[in-house]
């Protein structure tokens, strides 16, 4: 099956269906065309936020929660929400439940609400 092109004029659905389809290998993937830049970019942005312990961290389209994950070094919690359920469920897959070492993984849509 090849997988869809996102665009601005598909469907939230297809594209979610479309992450759905990736999820299982988007963390590798996303290492390999990044040639790992991609950890570089996820510590300089837990830097920028610089969560402290106690405090909530909301990952809007958070995918697999990889990113997520970075803000609990510090103590923080951090709740990764994405409206892809493929994308949430293998982050929790990944990381031993869907609530779990200070990530709850949540499935929401950010745009839901809002006009195009």
């Amino acid at each position: 099956m090849t997988p869809t092109r996102a665009g601005l004029d598909k469907q939230p659905a297809d594209v979610a269906a479309m992450f759905d389809d990736v999820a299982r290998r988007y963390d590798l993937v996303n290492d390999v065309l990044s040639l790992g830049q991609d950890r570089v970019w996820r510590r300089a942005v837990a830097r920028a936020v610089d969560a402290c312990a106690g405090e909530r961290v909301l990952d809007v389209a958070a995918g697999t929660g990889t990113s997520s994950a970075s803000f609990t070094a510090s103590g923080a919690t951090c709740i990764a929400c994405d409206f892809s359920l493929g994308m949430v469920r293998q982050g929790a897959r990944q990381r031993g439940g869907a609530d779990i070492g200070g990530v709850r993984f949540v499935a929401g849509d950010a745009l839901a609400g809002f006009a195009n």
